[in-house]
């Protein structure tokens, strides 16, 4: 009895626990959601409601056991939008998110992906977005910085870059360190308060009036400073100049600043900077600014003309507006006139009737942009490009048939000073002729600039030609360097460059020694004569004063500059008017008519 028992409950066990595993129709439903097996699309998984997404696309079975419910290949657990097939979008990083997302794609839910590469840098700050093993491209040349030799393009391998990410465009030193940094003459009471600190680095270029100095820096920035008695309300302007500055253009007294949207900053003396008459004409689409003595003239993209600036020196333009309303291709310049080249080759000429009409001389040959324009007292010239100098004006002492004929071919430079001009011709002679009578003016030695010249320089009142073989011939006002009989013997030979003063020269030997003659302190350089011994690169010159720069990087001052009172008994040195940390060097030398500038690197 006890086994009958035993196997009739046996028998029931099994009846029910069959019964639990069947469907309805009695068959067999092993993950018990109600459907059997057979029919179910995922039968080891309780699935009660099917869902399939993607089942007009294949049985891969139900979604909760179908790794890939859209069958777009991506994955569920790694798939942006698992039930939304990827169809014809890419997809860069394979995670099932588009890379775009156009209207259609938005239509099915989907949005574009915002990390194409997935490497947790959003496109937008991404530079490139479908690398990701990269997304910073400092020099921005396609080639991420891990697998760039040169992360900013300024030239120097990593390796060797003490400043690896310098932005693009700036100028940097051996070290890939961006240069700029300002050293002056100029005595502190007259740079301002705030100047040191904004020309501590990035300056680029440094361009100048008579009595004052503008910076133009990497950042599109300019610093002035300078006279201040030279100069208009610069705090008016300095917003302005704050960023965009492409280039920046002097008459003698002011300054304009090309920015990169094509308007103009003006500032200055009130004649030659005062722009405000046609301030809603220099608002855009300027493409080159010209200038006389006091006056500018800009031409725009419509070939229209725009001036201001002193009227007689050409600021004055109404008597020629209409011609200058459009077809301007190009604008030349002389002392005190501008002549507008048209696209139909006729020339449109204004400014001071002297000045105009010594353009109007040479007006045919301005397109051939070589045409050079010289002015003496009560005279003119004006060197083409055929060769020939067109004389106007006063003569003085001369047979002007005869100098006619001698100017008429082959000169390749002139000079002019207050009194006299010399023109160098090709065959090494040079042709000098005076305007004005002077009782200390030496004329020349015929023989002496019959051949050989190979350069010509000249002062206020004096001149001196460098020969071939080293020599130096000097004439003119006996007091401004004309005569040099004082230095006559170390001036026979080996001289490679002659620098002018106002009335004074300094010759640049081949042993890097200095020899100077004239006038006033700038001539006289007996108290740094030990330094001017050996070692001198290069010079620079302000109206009364030189420097010489040095092999080493040390500079040399004489004469009188800045206001400061220094004299050749007295001089003020370069290293005791400023200051210079020991890493750094002079990169460039700026002068205006009264003070020295310099840019240094740092290494």
């Amino acid at each position: 009895m006890h086994l009958l028992v035993q196997f009739l409950t046996s028998l029931l066990l099994v009846s029910i626990f069959t019964g639990c595993l069947s469907g309805p129709g009695g068959t067999l439903d092993s993950d018990g959601d109600g459907v059997d097996d057979i029919h179910d699309n995922c039968p080891s998984i309780s699935n009660p409601n099917q869902s399939d997404n993607d089942i007009s696309e294949g049985d891969d079975g139900g979604d909760l056991c179908d790794d890939d419910d859209d069958n777009d290949g991506v994955i569920d657990s790694e798939d942006g939008f698992p039930l939304i097939s990827l169809g014809p979008f890419t997809d860069n990083d394979s995670d099932g998110i588009p890379d775009d997302c156009d209207i259609g794609c938005q239509a099915l839910g989907m949005i574009a992906d915002q990390d194409d590469d997935n490497d947790g840098v959003l496109d937008y700050d991404d530079a490139l977005p479908f690398d990701p093993t990269e997304f910073v491209d400092s020099d921005g040349d396609g080639i991420g910085d891990n697998a760039d030799l040169d992360d900013d393009n300024d030239g120097i391998y990593d390796q060797n870059d003490s400043c690896s990410e310098t932005p693009a465009g700036e100028y940097v030193s051996s070290t890939g360190c961006i240069y700029g940094s300002v050293a002056t003459w100029w005595p502190d009471w007259l740079w301002g308060s705030d100047i040191r600190s904004e020309l501590s680095s990035g300056v680029v270029e440094i361009y100048s009036t008579e009595y004052a100095f503008a910076a133009l820096k990497s950042d599109g920035s300019v610093v002035i400073w300078g006279s201040s008695s030279h100069q208009t309300e610069i705090n008016s302007v300095s917003s302005e100049l704050s960023s965009d500055v492409v280039e920046i253009y002097s008459t003698r007294d002011a300054f304009a600043a090309l920015k990169s949207d094509g308007s103009v900053v003006t500032w200055g003396d009130q004649e030659d900077g005062d722009s405000s008459s046609v301030s809603s004409e220099l608002s855009s689409d300027v493409v080159g600014i010209y200038s006389t003595t006091h006056a500018f003239a800009a031409l725009k993209l419509n070939g229209s003309v725009v001036t201001w600036g002193g009227e007689w020196f050409g600021g004055d333009s109404r008597s020629v507006s209409s011609e200058l309303s459009s077809d301007v291709v190009e604008i030349y310049s002389n002392w005190g006139a501008f002549a507008a080249l048209k696209s139909d080759g006729s020339v449109i000429v204004w400014g001071d009737q002297y000045a105009v009409d010594l353009m109007n001389l040479v007006s045919t040959d301005l397109s051939s942009g070589n045409t050079q324009f010289f002015v003496a007292h009560s005279s003119q010239a004006a060197l083409k490009s055929d060769g020939s100098v067109v004389i106007w004006g006063a003569l003085v002492g001369v047979d002007a048939n005869a100098l006619t004929s001698d100017l008429s071919s082959g000169v390749i430079q002139v000079h002019s000073n207050f009194y006299a001009y010399a023109a160098l011709k090709s065959n090494g002679s040079v042709i000098t002729w005076k305007t004005l009578a002077d009782d200390a003016y030496i004329d020349p030695e015929s023989s002496e600039l019959s051949s050989d010249v190979v350069e010509i320089f000249s002062n206020k009142r004096g001149f001196a030609a460098l020969k071939s073989d080293g020599s130096v011939v000097t004439w003119g006002s006996s007091g401004s360097g004309g005569d040099s009989s004082s230095v006559s013997s170390e001036l026979s030979s080996g001289v490679v460059e002659i620098y002018s003063a106002e009335y004074a020269f300094a010759a640049l030997k081949s042993d890097g020694s200095v020899v100077t003659w004239g006038a006033n302190e700038a001539g006289d350089s007996s108290s740094v004569s030990s330094e001017l011994s050996s070692g001198v690169v290069e010079i620079y010159s302000t109206n009364n004063a030189f420097t010489a720069l040095k092999s080493d990087g040390s500079v040399v001052t004489w004469g009188w500059w800045c206001g400061t009172g220094n004299t050749a008994d007295n001089p003020l040195t370069f290293e005791s008017a400023i200051s210079l940390e020991q890493n750094f060097a002079i990169s460039q030398i700026f002068s205006n008519s009264v003070c020295f500038v310099a840019i240094v690197e740092q290494f």
